[in-house]
């Protein structure tokens, strides 16, 4: 279904004008809510606790990036669990250094890095790693765009870092645009 970003008015297709409220050109596709209905559920609160009584976790298992610059910028290196984005004009050099982290990050881990090509094949990524110096072995490359096989793929191999390039390009199928 279809919903005016203004109004939230509801519509079957996509419209130009929203009938409601007269906006143009502000209809956005949603995933259709499942048909079958829904039971309650008793959820339990959640433990919330003092933020003093928290065991600090030391430096939280900082993962080298094999650029002191990089891991100075993320506060000692990428921690575990977290998400960075890097952002910036096109051709800008992200590209470049998502390759040359996961190179520094492979180089010093015990388990391989993901790099998810979405907008490069991987004899690209190849070419962009010599130019670079990087051997490339611990780096796995995947060259997808679905969400299902990029979160499989990061499964099946337990990455110590997964590089996703670009995330503009990756989609999921409950969305058709």
């Amino acid at each position: 279904s279809y919903a005016c970003q203004a109004c939230c008015h509801r519509s079957s297709r996509w419209l130009g004008r929203c009938p409601a409220c007269g906006e143009w050109n502000r209809f956005a596709e949603e995933a259709a809510e499942p048909s079958s209905p829904r039971r309650a559920v008793a959820v339990a609160a959640p433990a919330v606790e003092r933020l003093s009584d928290v065991e600090q976790a030391g430096d939280g298992g900082r993962a080298r990036t094999g650029s002191s610059e990089l891991d100075r910028v993320l506060g000692g290196g990428l921690v575990a669990g977290s998400a960075v984005l890097l952002g910036g004009d096109p051709g800008i050099g992200k590209s470049t250094i998502a390759l040359q982290l996961a190179g520094g990050v492979a180089a010093s881990a015990k388990r391989a890095v993901l790099y998810v090509a979405g907008e490069e094949a991987p004899a690209q990524v190849k070419l962009r790693a010599a130019r670079l110096g990087i051997d490339g072995h611990g780096i796995l490359v995947l060259a997808a765009t679905d969400t299902p096989s990029i979160v499989a793929a990061i499964r099946a191999h337990s990455p110590t870092v997964a590089i996703i390039d670009s995330v503009q390009t990756v989609h999921t199928p409950r969305i058709e645009s």
